[in-house]
């Protein structure tokens, strides 16, 4: 646990190989200060995919968790079954897959109001492309008929996100639109590519590869869209 709210939120390309986010995954291990950390994986934006879970089980087990998954959809959990997977965690770990899924669900079963308070406490929170797209006030998502759209997160981070940036063709035109039209703050995060936030605050930029970056998007008075690099630091 660390002492302050840390939030990693990864852009995407999450098949958690050595070409692909590891060096961001040990990162977000690194966080816990522990050398075996409880780590608990949330997928239930892929409807509790066992695929991805085998594959998130492998990769950070790999890089010394004990790993466990919250797999929502697949049966009834007591509320206080899904208190104690979280109370045991070190990192909590949220897949990609259907954000307004993920969301509605976790409200459903009080996730939300779970996962608020172990952040608060200094759990390491950490997610892929719906899981990094949760934890903020607006994210650009394609989770319904498969159209992009904002919508609303949880709401803890201020910002208008979209992950995906470099990975999707036709999401920077959407995205930069909705800016222009709405004119929140906004951020946006290539694959390979994190944000990392302590308390509330932008604390840094975390690539797994150089050509992979996290971008501040605005509008200027007249309209027009301004893009600015932000700075990064290549992890190894």
């Amino acid at each position: 646990m660390t002492n302050q709210p840390i939030i990693i939120a990864i852009g995407g390309q999450g098949e958690f190989g050595p070409n692909d986010t590891e060096p961001i995954d040990r990162y977000i291990v690194a966080q816990t200060g522990r050398a075996h950390p409880q780590a608990l994986f949330i997928p239930t934006a892929s409807n509790d995919d066992q695929d991805y879970i085998d594959r998130f089980t492998h990769a950070y087990a790999a890089l010394g968790c004990e790993c466990e998954a919250l797999t929502l959809t697949r049966r009834d959990w007591a509320p206080s079954e899904v208190q104690a997977a979280v109370d045991r965690a070190d990192l909590i770990y949220v897949g990609g897959g259907n954000t307004l899924f993920l969301l509605n669900y976790w409200r459903f079963v009080g996730l939300d109001g779970i996962l608020h308070a172990a952040w608060r406490q200094g759990k390491v929170l950490a997610g892929l492309s719906a899981g990094c797209i949760v934890w903020h006030q607006y994210g650009l998502t394609d989770s319904v008929a498969n159209e992009y759209r904002l919508m609303y997160g949880l709401g803890w981070l201020e910002y208008f996100v979209t992950p995906h940036y470099d990975g999707e063709p036709g999401r920077r035109a959407i995205f930069q639109r909705l800016v222009t039209a709405r004119g929140y703050p906004a951020l946006a995060v290539d694959d390979r590519c994190a944000l990392v936030y302590r308390d509330t605050a932008l604390a840094e930029v975390i690539q797994a590869h150089p050509d992979h970056h996290a971008y501040r998007i605005g509008r200027e008075p007249d309209g027009r869209i301004t893009s600015e690099v932000l700075p990064a630091r290549v992890l190894t």
